[in-house]
C-alpha cells in the first residue's frame, strides 16, 4: 500500500536520529546548505518517502530535508507512505491512497527527485504494491 499524507515531524525518524555526530558530518557538507538555501527560498518542493516498520514512520528518502524541517522548526511535512500496517497508523490523520502510478506526478513540483525514482524503482521490484 502506497498514501500520501502530511505527517508532523515529531512522528518522523531516521535510523540515524541517536547519533548527532552522524548529522553534523551531513550539516558540514556543502550540499546540506545548498539544498537548506533552496529551501529557504522556494519552499519544500518534494514529499519524503517514509516506510512504516514496527509502528513507526522511518524516512527512506529526504533524510537531509528532514533534517532542515527541524531546524526550520516546520511543523509537518508531505510524505509518501508504504508499509503493512499503514491503515492503522494512518486512522488519525487524512490520507490519499495512491492506486496507480499515474496518481504520482501531481505531488512533485521538482520532476527529478530522488523520492519520486526510489517509488518507481520500488514498485517495479515489487517493495511497494499498490
Amino acid at each position: 500500500m502506497l498514501c500520501f499524507s502530511k505527517i508532523a515531524l515529531s512522528e518522523l525518524t531516521l535510523t540515524f536520529d541517536p547519533w548527532d555526530e552522524f548529522k553534523e558530518k551531513i550539516r558540514s557538507k556543502p550540499e546540506y546548505q545548498n539544498l537548506k538555501d533552496e529551501i529557504g527560498q522556494s519552499g519544500f518542493l518534494d514529499p519524503l518517502l517514509v516506510r512504516e516498520k514496527e509502528g513507526k514512520f522511518i524516512v527512506d528518502t529526504g533524510t537531509q530535508r528532514l533534517m532542515i524541517a527541524r531546524e526550520m522548526g516546520e511543523g509537518s511535512l508531505n510524505c509518501f507512505l508504504y508499509g503493512e500496517n499503514l491503515e492503522h497508523l494512518l486512522s488519525n490523520h487524512e490520507f490519499h491512497r495512491i492506486r496507480d502510478k499515474s496518481e504520482l506526478g501531481q505531488y512533485f513540483r521538482n520532476g527529478e527527485v530522488n523520492t519520486l525514482l526510489d517509488i518507481l524503482g520500488y514498485l517495479s521490484d515489487g517493495t511497494i504494491q499498490l
